[in-house]
């Protein structure tokens, strides 16, 4: 249990610390404490619920960047294929050239550049970084390739882009097996470790899109809700532009209406009062040179707080109550703007004991359990006007107040936003072509929890 190998001497005085932490939580002031082997082992584990729910959420948003990275890349080799089709037969690609770019090799490569410069205060532009690998392409099949492409958004990117080596290490495959002969783990939970590595430098390369104007739009979602009904609500949003060489640099790129309720920054190189009054974002006139080229720019930034739990995308609610059985928890969720699709949408709920534990009733989506952290994954692929409401109870054996089964951690992400700002066309200064384009929107939950 405490002393690791043989109960010897040596072994005993090596786990000295463990066995005189194990007696103190046995005995009290001399007296027996009324406790189960389990129960010491648990505390001795000082393991956090929070933090273990934390990192499954966080794996869970890595796991499903990766499925979607692979997706866009079975996508990308298709399309090539298809480019090569087309130029045998001689038929023309738009916006494509030999070299993976547009415009001529003297003025900047196609390829996304890695390096950044900060953002300035004082007039000029300055730049910001963003990873390219979030933007996937759309090319039409048809040869009219004048009207924009829009594309999905991955979910989330990668943290880092370092190679990993996909050697398996024999001391966590037995670990593994340890968790998997204690009925902690279940047998099929587990998972390939190559299967969550990020991409190298080379693969986010392939799934950087092709036109001449990238845009990017992303927001994030922090809440905190009191399960009495109070909550804060912290959203958060900016737009970059990347345009790859000087003959795409003057452009005008129409929007939808912005949502009144958001509180918004534009740069000073942007005509302002247009973007207010035409929903249009385009530099002043004053700026002949256009937009600059080469690394993503930010181009406005917008934010907005509330209490309100209404202004929620989704609002989640559970209910423990004792019962025959011991402890039953209803869990609740209902989508508050049918007009904002969610995906990808994770529940987790903490249990303070599995005993007993069974699903009496789940409406939609799937559930785990994960014994480990001993809490439940209610998982949902999507939430739509279809199911915009939905119910998960639970039975346990042991009674276990109320609190115990707080917070419930949520995540989701959705390629549409909060502030209802999206991109319509992208087109010539003149107003009379429509220029060739690759867009971006996705919102997503930087931490979403029920207190």
């Amino acid at each position: 249990m405490t002393v690791e190998g043989e109960v010897t001497d040596e072994n005993v005085l090596e786990s000295s610390f463990n066995v005189m932490f194990a007696f103190d939580e046995c005995i009290s002031l001399g007296f027996k404490e009324g406790l189960s082997i389990d129960q010491i082992l648990d505390v001795m584990k000082m393991e956090s619920q929070v933090e273990n729910l934390h990192n499954i959420i966080l794996d869970n948003k890595i796991r499903n960047a990766t499925v979607e990275r692979k997706k866009n890349q079975q996508r990308i080799s298709k399309e090539k294929q298809e480019q090569r089709k087309r130029a045998e037969q001689g038929g023309y690609m738009s916006g494509v050239s030999s070299s993976g770019g547009i415009g001529s090799s003297d003025n900047v490569s196609s390829r996304p550049t890695m390096s950044t410069i900060g953002d300035s205060d004082d007039e000029g532009y300055g730049s910001t970084p963003i990873s390219s690998s979030n933007i996937g392409r759309d090319v039409d099949s048809d040869e009219d390739t004048s009207r924009p492409t829009f594309s999905k958004p991955l979910k989330s990117k990668p943290k880092s882009m370092s190679l990993k080596s996909s050697k398996k290490k024999p001391s966590s495959n037995l670990m593994m097996k340890q968790l998997v002969a204690s009925g902690e783990v279940e047998e099929d939970e587990l998972e390939d470790p190559t299967s969550n590595e990020e991409p190298s430098p080379a693969e986010l390369i392939l799934d950087a899109p092709k036109e001449p104007i990238v845009i990017q739009v992303s927001e994030t979602l922090e809440a905190e809700v009191d399960r009495n009904g109070t909550s804060h609500l912290d959203v958060n949003g900016e737009m970059f532009i990347t345009v790859k060489d000087e003959e795409h640099s003057q452009f005008v790129v129409k929007c939808s209406e912005f949502n009144s309720s958001f509180s918004s920054k534009i740069r000073p190189q942007i005509d302002k009062r247009r973007f207010k009054s035409d929903n249009e974002i385009t530099v002043k006139k004053k700026l002949k040179e256009g937009f600059p080229v080469g690394n993503p720019l930010k181009i406005m930034t917008w934010f907005f707080k509330s209490d309100e739990e209404s202004d929620l995308p989704l609002s989640v609610s559970c209910w423990p109550s004792e019962s025959k059985e011991g402890m039953t928890i209803s869990v609740n969720y209902e989508l508050n703007d049918v007009e904002l699709p969610l995906s990808n949408v994770v529940i987790a709920i903490p249990l303070p004991s599995l005993d007993g534990f069974d699903v009496k009733s789940i409406e939609v989506g799937t559930y785990k359990l994960d014994k480990s952290n001993r809490c439940v994954l209610w998982q949902l692929d999507s939430i739509t006007e279809d199911n915009d409401e939905g119910t998960l109870d639970i039975v346990i054996s042991d009674s276990a107040p109320e609190s115990e089964f707080f917070p419930l951690q949520i995540s989701f992400s959705s390629d549409h936003l909060m502030s209802n700002l999206s991109v319509l066309d992208v087109v010539s200064p003149d107003g009379e072509n429509s220029l060739e384009y690759a867009c971006s929107s996705s919102l997503s939950t930087e931490q979403f929890s029920i207190v």
